[in-house]
């Protein structure tokens, strides 16, 4: 399983619509960076994330991190990007 690359799959998913600045990570380790002229705050799109099921942690105001536990399966991290997907939705 390569978690960055799930997570690329919702930065083009969503890149344009919140304007995400960049992804980045190594390994499981990732984070969302946002545009800070978009607006969004990582800590209200952190509030929808865990209404979905999904802990992340803001940090600077426009970062999301992400660290799922070392032993997710590849089926639970599907879930996670579409819980994901399912959250950024109200933001579109």
């Amino acid at each position: 399983m390569n978690a960055a690359f799930n997570y690329v799959r919702v930065y083009n998913s969503f890149s344009t619509a919140f304007r995400f600045k960049e992804i980045r990570g190594k390994g499981l380790l990732n984070a969302i960076e946002i545009d800070e002229t978009s607006g969004i705050k990582a800590w209200d799109i952190c509030l929808n994330l865990a209404q979905h099921g999904i802990l992340a942690k803001p940090t600077h105001g426009h970062i999301i991190r992400f660290a799922p536990p070392l032993v997710i399966t590849e089926n639970e991290m599907d879930t996670c990007l579409h819980r994901m997907e399912q959250s950024l939705l109200t933001y579109a």
